[in-house]
């Protein structure tokens, strides 16, 4: 199966895709030992669409740190993969789980693609039982606030504005996860406004909505003022697929590669995933999901589509 990206990919034929890598690829590097889906596409339906913007993670599980690598980020049969490898012992007791707000959501539905040494099967039950219980809720609303506060302690340090900027923009997007984690949602990144958004909607308190805005610094934003960014114009884009030409040209295993700082986690990471990303937030713009401060009506209908 060829999945041609763009022209409305069902989030069952994109996992199709990722399981078939991890079975004929993934499942043969030394010291394999498992595989699961990660993030959006966990709380996505079989039938309903991938967006085209949207990359499909995965977690690689490994038997030691030392076979721990970077993200990578690739095109395989049209959908654009992003794997993460972690060790077993990085992934702990199901308690150690629970309380990691970043590792908790994926151990909640039937994740797993596949498990050799049967670790993340009974993690995947432990984590399951206990995931909306009262007591891990809190400790993993606990965990979001202490890596704020961590983040916002550091940003002292920064040597530029480069790293100021992202040192305050991640953590003040951050807040946005404690709601999200508080009401059993996944903790997206790129959309994660929107996703608050449409949760504080469906529990009547849009107002706090008003006071997110407020930290990251856009509350009194109009539509005017986002139109004119660079974004609107697809300034943006093409710079990243200049950049990714570019990378290419310079080392062809960059495209392989993903640094995985915050920046690039907001806005698609290396030169493959890097316009892809940049493509996203135009069309976040162009759907109106930057500007909708002031709007509380309810979710759009239509065909279902994979928040990402």
């Amino acid at each position: 199966m060829v999945v041609r990206r763009g022209v409305g990919v069902r989030a069952g034929d994109a996992k199709a895709v990722a399981r078939d890598w991890v079975f004929a690829e993934a499942s043969k590097l030394p010291g394999f030992c498992g595989a699961y889906f990660i993030g959006s596409i966990n709380s996505c339906a079989d039938d309903a669409v991938l967006p085209p913007s949207s990359d499909l993670d995965l977690a690689l599980v490994f038997e030691a740190e030392s076979q721990v690598r970077e993200r990578a980020k690739f095109l395989r049969r049209g959908v654009l993969i992003e794997a993460t490898r972690f060790a077993v012992d990085q992934l702990g007791s199901p308690e150690r789980i629970l309380r990691d707000y970043r590792l908790a959501g994926a151990f909640r539905p039937q994740s797993i693609i596949l498990d050799q040494t049967g670790h993340l099967t009974a993690r995947e039950a432990a984590v399951s039982r206990d995931f909306a219980k009262r007591y891990w809720v809190l400790q993993r609303c606990e965990d979001v606030r202490r890596r704020i506060l961590d983040m916002r302690d550091r940003l002292p340090q920064a040597p530029g504005l480069y790293e100021q900027v992202v040192g305050w923009l991640f953590p003040t997007g951050q807040t946005t996860h404690m709601l999200l984690v508080a009401g059993l949602r996944n903790p997206t990144v790129r959309k994660r406004y929107v996703a608050v958004r449409e949760l504080l909607i469906e529990y009547g308190q849009f107002e706090l909505y008003e006071e997110l805005l407020e930290l990251l610094g856009c509350a009194r934003m109009d539509r005017a003022r986002v139109e004119s960014h660079p974004c609107a114009a697809g300034v943006w884009v093409r710079s990243c697929e200049r950049l990714a030409v570019g990378a290419a040209e310079a080392d062809p295993s960059s495209l392989h590669r993903l640094n995985a700082s915050s920046a690039d986690m907001l806005v698609g990471g290396n030169s493959r995933g890097r316009p892809i990303g940049a493509r996203s937030t135009c069309a976040l713009h162009g759907r109106g999901s930057i500007d909708q401060s002031s709007d509380a009506t309810g979710v759009r209908s239509g065909t279902a589509v994979c928040s990402q």
